[in-house]
Formats: C-alpha cells, structure tokens, sequence
C-alpha cells in the first residue's frame, strides 16, 4: 500500500446518509487511489452502511437525536472531527458521497495539506444528472478540501452552529492562511441528482439550476469520467436505480 504525503497520519471523512449508491462509488474511488489514507471515518445518519474494505475504517452511525447541530452534514461532521481527534488524526481530507475522484485526488490532496491549516483544489466541475446541467464554478468545495489538526475545533464550531456551508465558513475564517490550488486537470466531479433512501433530495433536485444545458448527460459524463466509471451512473439517469 502506497503512503500518502501528509507529513502527519491522515484520514479521509464521508459524510452520507441512506446514499448506499453513492456511498459504495465512493468506497471504489477510494480503494483505487495511488495513495492511501491511515483512517477513513464514514459518518452516517439512518441505516449504517454495510461497507467492507481492507483499508482502516471507523464507520460512525448515530441517531439524529443524540446529535448537535441542525443540519444531517453538520450532525455526521461533528462526530467524524472528534473521532478523528481520539484517534491522533492530524490532517483530514474530504471525499464526499456523491463525487467523482480521479485516482491521484488524494496523492494530490495530501501533497497540497503540508501547506497550511485549511487547503484545497479549484476550479470545481458540477453535473446534475436528473436536469441534464452542467456548471464551472471558481468556488473551493467541501467536497475537495483538507485540513489539519489546527482547524479542526473550528470545524466542529461552525457544524454545531448548523451551517451546512461548512468549506464558505471556514475559508473566512482561514482567509489569510489558505492554501487554494488552482489547476486544470479534473481531480473530481461533483455529481448532482444521486438518490438516499427517500429519493432525490430537494437540494439535489435544484441544485446546479444555473448550469449550461449538456444535452445528452451520459455523454457528456463519459467525456469528463470515462465510459467505464460512466456506466455506474447510467442507471440514475435513465431512473432505474431509485432506493426509495
């Protein structure tokens, strides 16, 4: 297994809840990576995702109740930051459930969080596969950002404050210390219109409402991804797959 570049060990956090779909994409993307991570945290409310992998897994999962905060992504982010912590965690990087990772994201990613407390990659690529949208923001992600240890209180104050715009808060907060690459290549895509167990969620079914219209979604998704990792995606936009 290949050691990642964070001078420090390292963990990768998924927040998710009931997105078995996407949550087992996201398990691929990882178990392919050309690096690998000390520790990956799955933080879920709901069902507890049945994952098996060989890499180092803690897999969180409380009820709703007898978590802070307002909001399920703040609710999964407090608990993900504190077992981190207990576990000597000194940097984390993000992988989201419903992402896209090319297989270098976390040789990259790690790389770039020697930099400094709070770091991550631009431009950011948005394609929804339900409204066929797809959108070029200059934006920083949650979805394709690090931290350190440094940063992690501060995580855990903005998600007990219910801001589920977790990545807009921080990079305030770290303005004058973050460290935002901005490259070409496509290291990720973030992926719109994947389905929980309730369906598409109303986030989801607006999100990327300012987009370009692609026409045909699955061939513009093979053109950013591959046809191969675009076939597992194809039944979500032809409405075959729905875990409601």
């Amino acid at each position: 297994m290949a050691t990642h570049h964070f001078n420090g060990k390292l963990a990768v956090i998924t927040p998710t809840r009931d997105r078995f779909y996407s949550l087992s994409l996201t398990q691929k993307y990882l178990e392919r990576q050309s690096v690998k991570p000390d520790l990956w945290i799955i933080a879920s409310e709901g069902e507890k995702p049945d994952i098996r992998t060989e890499l180092p897994m803690i897999n969180i999962h409380d009820e709703v109740s007898k978590l802070a905060g307002t909001h399920s992504f703040c609710r999964n982010m407090i608990r993900a930051v504190t077992i981190a912590e207990e576990n000597d965690i000194n940097g984390i990087i993000m992988m989201e459930d419903d992402d896209w990772y090319q297989e270098d994201y976390l040789e990259f990613a790690s790389r770039l969080l020697n930099k400094g407390p709070v770091t991550g990659i631009s431009p950011v690529r948005y394609i929804h596969l339900k409204n066929g949208n797809v959108r070029l923001s200059n934006a920083m992600p949650f979805s394709q950002m690090g931290f350190t240890r440094e940063a992690f209180q501060d995580v855990v104050a903005i998600a007990n404050r219910g801001v589920a715009l977790i990545d807009q808060e921080l990079q305030k907060l770290y303005k004058n210390e973050l460290s935002c690459l901005r490259v070409k290549e496509l290291f990720a895509l973030s992926i719109k219109g994947m389905y929980d167990a309730h369906g598409v969620t109303g986030y989801h079914q607006n999100a990327v409402q300012f987009g370009q219209k692609c026409g045909d979604i699955y061939a513009t998704l093979k053109e950013f991804i591959g046809e191969k990792d675009a076939l597992a995606y194809r039944q979500v936009i032809t409405g075959e797959v729905c875990l409601g």
